[in-house]
């Protein structure tokens, strides 16, 4: 079976688990090695790919990782395969509005670079429709992209009996981003008025970023601000998915956001913005529901506070919906097809 080198961010499980479910044998740099300065990891990575002498290179990040993983390939004359998680055109775009002058222009540079690696590469493995439409926005060829999904451990994400005392709502995002933060803040105030409206409701919001700091100081100006609780990064975030009773995600930067799969895995109905990914994800009146605006979120979130049946047959339908199209046999059987026609 083949060796495939992978060039990951924390996010490795995600490449690592469906290839080797899949049977193929994956190298990486060692652990001990990924948090050393970036000149430092290079060298790792050089000394890995000639010392395991790979048949593929599997890169899962742009910037410096792609950077140096394309420069390998062509050294060795190795295949480079990308998983593309994320817009960077639209994550360039947010960050022109408060990096500084000359890490602008550096985040520009890599920008550019890495449009070039793109059109550069064997295979681009898309986490969504919508990333594969804004590929061939870019011109870049059709027959190089794929769209493969990545797959959730239904088992680490299962469903749990509900505490029905309290309707329970929950948030999780990265606040290192604007656009993120930004959907959160539009619908607080509405999430507000409805927690007015049912004194039997909480909300929980976890995460970390930069962008915090406004989040926290909007949700000061709440009338129930005593029931809405940040309670910070959670690494065991599926024990805030058995806790909670619906999933807000609203979010104006997202291609194929992770936590409303994990959500769904654990039968908990999701309301989430007409927006990207999201679109691919929920099912509009199945496993949850989608908003168009803030008052239309309103009164989806309104409806599904009050009926626990309809939650109930919807958390049955995202479960369902996940373990059909995002159980590892299926992933890694889309990855072994894409992954052998390269090395034909």
């Amino acid at each position: 079976m083949a060796k495939i080198l992978i060039h990951t961010s924390k996010r490795g499980p995600r490449i690592e688990e469906p290839l080797t479910y899949a049977g193929y044998s994956v190298v990486g740099i060692p652990g001990r090695m990924m948090k050393k300065n970036k000149i430092l990891k290079l060298v790792n990575l050089t000394k890995t790919v000639a010392r395991e002498d790979p048949d593929l290179i599997f890169v899962d990040s742009a910037g410096l990782m792609l950077v140096t993983s394309y420069v390998l390939s062509r050294l060795f004359r190795i295949p480079l395969l990308l998983r593309v998680r994320a817009d960077i055109w639209s994550i360039y775009d947010e960050q022109r509005e408060y990096l500084g002058l000359l890490k602008r222009l550096y985040e520009y540079i890599l920008l550019r670079i890495c449009e070039r690696l793109y059109r550069r590469s064997e295979r681009l493995f898309c986490v969504s429709e919508y990333l594969k439409r804004v590929l061939e926005e870019k011109k870049i060829e059709k027959e190089r992209i794929r769209v493969l999904r990545f797959s959730v451990d239904t088992e680490r994400f299962h469903p749990v009996e509900k505490d029905f005392k309290r309707v329970t709502f929950l948030s999780v995002t990265n606040f290192s981003y604007k656009r993120k933060m930004e959907g959160l803040i539009e619908i607080l105030p509405v999430v507000d008025e409805i927690m007015s409206q049912y004194k039997d409701t909480q909300y929980l919001i976890a995460g970390k970023g930069k962008f915090l700091p406004f989040l926290k100081e909007k949700i000061e100006t709440m009338v129930n601000k005593d029931r809405i609780f940040y309670v910070g990064y959670q690494k065991a975030v599926e024990t805030l998915y058995a806790r909670a009773d619906i999933l807000i995600h609203y979010s104006f930067l997202d291609t194929s956001p992770a936590v409303v799969l994990e959500a769904m895995a654990c039968s908990t109905p999701v309301i989430a913005n007409r927006y990207d990914g999201m679109i691919e994800q929920v099912q509009d009146g199945g496993s949850g529901f989608l908003a168009d605006d803030a008052s239309s979120f309103r009164d989806r979130l309104e409806t599904l506070t009050k009926e626990k049946k309809m939650r109930e047959e919807m958390g049955k339908r995202g479960r369902a919906f996940v373990l059909k199209n995002h159980n590892i046999s299926y992933i890694s059987a889309c990855f072994k097809r894409e992954i052998d026609e390269v090395l034909l």
